[in-house]
């Protein structure tokens, strides 16, 4: 696998990224999008502006971001926000699976708990949702 604890890693093509991005502020997140290198790493990567801002919508709606098989073929990931004290996503959580172990569904099996953990992490820094 790619993911090392400080090696970075694509906005466009990963959980985490995806995670962070959509919470941006829109002219950030705008400025964001028009910067970016849309390497595509597989034949699912997201390649355009376009298509990173609809993806970062729904991540936005519905509180995670995916990575299926978008950075490496072989790799699925789902990843959750984590919040400081004023609801804003200081950092991500995700769980990355080679496809081996287990596929995209099982993958995203585990969201629940990927969930529960970041949000644990945020209450943590002071996050009280609503």
């Amino acid at each position: 696998m790619y993911s090392r604890v400080g090696l970075r890693a694509p906005i466009h093509c990963t959980a985490v990224g995806k995670v962070l991005a959509a919470d941006l502020p829109s002219p950030a997140q705008e400025r964001l999008l028009s910067r970016l290198d849309y390497q595509r790493f597989t034949d699912r990567t997201l390649v355009s502006a376009s298509a990173l801002a609809s993806e970062l919508e729904l991540v936005a709606t519905q509180g995670h971001a995916e990575d299926h098989e978008e950075h490496e073929s072989f790799i699925n990931c789902v990843g959750a926000p984590i919040r400081d004290g004023t609801g804003r996503a200081v950092a991500a959580l995700s769980v990355s699976v080679p496809t081996l172990s287990l596929d995209h569904a099982g993958v995203l099996a585990l969201l629940p708990q990927v969930r529960s953990a970041a949000a644990a992490v945020s209450r943590d820094l002071g996050w009280a949702p609503t």
